[in-house]
């Protein structure tokens, strides 16, 4: 572990942190606060934050960008624990984060906010189960704006560092959600079986009561046999039974069960699938995301708040949904494909970007 004298934080370094926190909505050059929002100079020192008051640990894992007035109250906050700033309080963290990433889809800020909170829990004497909780958020955050590199740190230096030494009882319903944030992660890397083995290892240990986890557990399970044996009928009718679960108003669960339909039909590469893709995909994009934009001169306004998301859902399911509404009715409909498919494709601009992702000659 690097030591406590200062050293410059890398140029490298700073080009991957500012790839990574830059707010997709400004011009280059400027990162917002993770906490106020404000802009900082991405180019100075004192915008980079070290997360474990080590300023020569430049891990990618362990800085963040923090205006000077929250990094200064740090440093006092972890030694007297009543100088913390309210915008640094758990709580306050916790919301910031929600916030910033359910309703404005700013997703680096949300993981920001999420290991700020981690390192104030350690302050302020929270449980273990609290700050394995922080892992697990900052790695759901992290995994909707994915660098490889950091959630490999996260899982080694924080995740199995605390499951290794473990000084209290940890809560079950959280052990639970970290195993399903693993499963997640494996089926992202391509191994599902091994999700499907750690899946099962979930699910056999508490039955699940909150309805959004229990239909996302169905989905994952059916999208992880789905990927092993296609959409066969018993898949089909586990991801009808996860949309059962949820009321229609849950916008990112009804995204998710639409695009693992849509993933499953196009994995078998036949016309009659692609239909059934796109009967899927049209029909959950005009429910759901086409009441709650505008689009004038090709470019999309939502109706509830400027650079807001139009919908309660992650910005790479609002993505995902829009480009395989596009794709699908060019494969089936190429005679109206750049009529219908215009609007759709400005949405996933608006969104992708705020996921890490960039779409091809935009």
């Amino acid at each position: 572990m690097a030591g406590s004298q200062r050293t410059d934080v890398p140029e490298s370094r700073k080009r991957e942190l500012a790839a990574y926190f830059r707010n997709p909505d400004w011009v280059a050059g400027k990162v917002p606060c993770v906490v106020t929002g404000d802009p900082l100079d991405e180019d100075e020192d004192s915008t980079w934050h070290h997360l474990n008051h080590r300023p020569n640990d430049h891990r990618l894992s362990n800085i963040v960008p923090l205006c000077q007035r929250l990094n200064k109250n740090l440093d006092v906050g972890r030694r007297d624990r009543n100088a913390l700033n309210g915008l640094l309080e758990c709580d306050a963290l916790r919301n910031k984060a929600d916030t910033a990433f359910w309703v404005y889809g700013q997703v680096a800020q949300a993981y920001g906010c999420t290991r700020i909170e981690y390192y104030v829990g350690q302050y302020c004497g929270r449980s273990l189960s609290h700050r394995l909780d922080c892992a697990r958020r900052a790695l759901y955050y992290g995994r909707h704006k994915l660098d490889y590199a950091l959630i490999d740190e996260l899982v080694s230096t924080t995740v199995l560092r605390l499951l290794r030494a473990p000084s209290q009882r940890v809560c079950p319903v959280v052990l639970r959600d970290l195993l399903q944030e693993f499963e997640a992660l494996l089926t992202v890397g391509g191994e599902v079986r091994e999700a499907f083995h750690l899946q099962e290892l979930g699910t056999s240990k508490q039955v699940v009561r909150n309805p959004t986890k229990q239909a996302a557990a169905l989905r994952r399970s059916a999208h992880t046999l789905g990927m092993i044996h296609g959409p066969r009928k018993d898949v089909i009718e586990e991801l009808a039974a996860s949309a059962t679960v949820i009321s229609f108003f849950d916008a990112n669960q009804c995204l998710n069960v639409a695009n693992t339909k849509i993933d499953l039909f196009i994995g078998e590469h036949t016309r009659a699938h692609y239909q059934r893709a796109l009967d899927v995909a049209s029909e959950t994009y005009e429910q759901l995301i086409a009441p709650k934009i505008d689009f004038h001169h090709g470019i999309v306004w939502p109706r509830l708040k400027p650079q807001t998301l139009p919908i309660r859902a992650t910005p790479a399911n609002i993505a995902d949904l829009c480009l395989m509404h596009a794709v699908l009715l060019a494969v089936n409909r190429a005679a109206e494909w750049k009529r219908r498919s215009q609007e759709a494709v400005a949405i996933a601009q608006f969104s992708s970007p705020r996921g890490g992702a960039k779409i091809a000659g935009t």
